[in-house]
């Protein structure tokens, strides 16, 4: 059965798919010339034993369907242009839209027929913008009236920088925002460099701002509370802080200042400054960020005049570091700093890579994480150990060799440690031709030492009426990898 509306022959599916889609293509542009004020939004084509049913979707059904004449118009042209006929029968069908505001053909087609009466695009926008908000296609979706909209506005005109003021756009916002925080945290670093200082943070409440600090040696910055009234009284001075506009400033102490990649370039600045050699400071920087357990890498770069007058740039690394996609920004703790030498300027850049197990207190996770989760502590139980004794006293009991081996095999799956066991069954067990029988389940190692050290093997013979079976029993148990003699699998992660 064919695809198209003309039934024709094709040598290829090719030729056919080929020629369906520049009758549909053919098709759509005329019908869009034609009902292009009818709001037409597009046919659809479906073949049945009957004919060719061609669906027409337009916003305006009524109007097409008033007298049927534009109907029979539309039809007329389309049997003179594909050559239908009396044999090859097909029919029109119009489909009003559902919700015509949600049709992109027709609201494209409204806005034609305005700009063509003369409207100005400004004035036309917010109307067609509107009728897209309020349709609703009782999808359960609450749709927010006039008044909603604006109180959602003036929310979304919030500051949520330390600085109060009015920004014409959130653009403009979100600038002053990255200047404030930038100029802020240049500002901190000279003046707390050497207490530690590893970042901020700006939370805005109904109460004001409020800024924290975050330092390794937090307890010396609080001591007598001077250093925090001065520096209190330099940002309400440079920021135009009010009593309308108040804000406060917290200390934070670090948890780890070993895995602060801030604190570690502070550290190397000031070792260099007293005269320490730059091999030397960076290998204590590496042992400190080693003995944490936690820390997957690190890296330090010193750049500059090191040795002689040509500078170049020294890189030492311990471990591994992702240095690509957003993981990169989410678990490489960065910071450079610059120190000012006799021999000139020289750049410290300290990276640290903190997975914490692959997870961040903010529930991120490494794409490559895998968890592998320990197995249950089940062992065999008594009376239903499978093994070939247990099958040889079966059979000779009359029992089918099927379900002593069905029964053998869920035996093994029950324990939820042995990942694999074969029974082979060889001899006349139908007729009078002997023949192994092979069932399996999970997977076992067959070749080199693990096979050995980790396949436990039994071979057993029953005599039998129609004569002797050979019994084998293979069970791999690997015990997560590990035996008691220390043993592991060549393949176990």
């Amino acid at each position: 059965m064919e695809s198209t509306a003309r039934k024709g022959k094709f040598a290829t599916k090719k030729r056919k798919f080929v020629a369906d889609g520049v009758f549909q293509a053919e098709l759509n542009e005329f019908l869009t010339r034609t009902l292009g004020r009818y709001g037409y939004a597009g046919i659809e084509v479906r073949i049945n034993n009957v004919g060719t049913e061609i669906r027409i979707r337009a916003s305006k059904a009524e109007d097409i369907m008033k007298g049927q004449k534009k109907i029979r118009e539309i039809k007329s042209l389309i049997e003179k242009r594909f050559n239908y006929s009396e044999a090859n029968k097909f029919d029109i069908r119009i489909v009003p839209l559902p919700a015509t505001a949600l049709c992109a053909a027709w609201q494209a087609e409204n806005i034609k027929a305005k700009l063509l009466q003369g409207t100005p695009v400004r004035q036309f926008f917010p109307k067609f913008s509107t009728t897209c908000i309020n349709s609703d296609l009782n999808t359960g979706i609450s749709v927010p009236s006039e008044g909603s909209c604006k109180e959602l506005v003036n929310l979304s005109k919030m500051e949520s920088t330390a600085r109060k003021g009015k920004f014409a756009t959130k653009k403009r916002k979100f600038v002053a925002d990255g200047v404030f925080q930038a100029e802020l945290n240049e500002f901190l670093t000279r003046t707390l460099g050497r207490y530690g200082y590893a970042g901020i943070e700006v939370r805005i409440n109904n109460v004001g701002t409020e800024i924290r600090i975050r330092a390794s040696k937090a307890e010396d910055i609080m001591k007598g509370q001077k250093k925090i009234r001065e520096i209190k009284s330099l940002i309400e001075k440079r920021f135009n802080y009010s009593e309308a506009n108040k804000f406060d400033i917290r200390i934070v102490p670090l948890p780890a200042t070993a895995l602060c990649a801030a604190w570690q370039a502070e550290n190397i600045k000031a070792k260099l400054l007293q005269g320490t050699p730059v091999r030397l400071v960076v290998s204590q920087v590496l042992n400190n960020v080693k003995r944490t357990n936690i820390a997957k890498g690190v890296e330090v770069i010193i750049s500059g005049k090191v040795r002689g007058q040509r500078a170049k740039a020294q890189k030492y690394k311990w471990g591994y570091l992702v240095t690509t996609g957003q993981p990169k920004h989410d678990f490489i703790d960065e910071a450079i700093r610059h120190v000012e030498l006799r021999q000139g300027v020289l750049g410290i850049k300290v990276k640290i890579f903190v997975d914490n197990q692959g997870r961040k207190k903010d529930g991120k996770m490494l794409p490559d994480y895998v968890k592998i989760h320990e197995q249950k502590e089940d062992m065999f139980k008594t009376g239903q150990k499978p093994t070939a004794e247990n099958i040889k006293a079966k059979l000779l009991q009359g029992t089918p060799v099927r379900l002593v081996v069905s029964q053998v095999l869920n035996n093994v799956k029950r324990t939820n440690i042995a990942k694999g066991v074969e029974v082979i069954i060889s001899g006349k067990v139908r007729g009078q031709r002997a023949k192994a029988q092979k069932y399996k389940w999970g997977y076992l190692v067959t070749t080199g030492q693990p096979k050995h050290d980790f396949i436990d093997e039994a071979i057993r013979h029953v005599e039998l009426r129609q004569g002797v079976l050979g019994i084998k029993v293979k069970i791999f148990v690997d015990n997560q990898g590990r035996k008691k003699d220390g043993k592991m699998l060549p393949d176990y992660v």
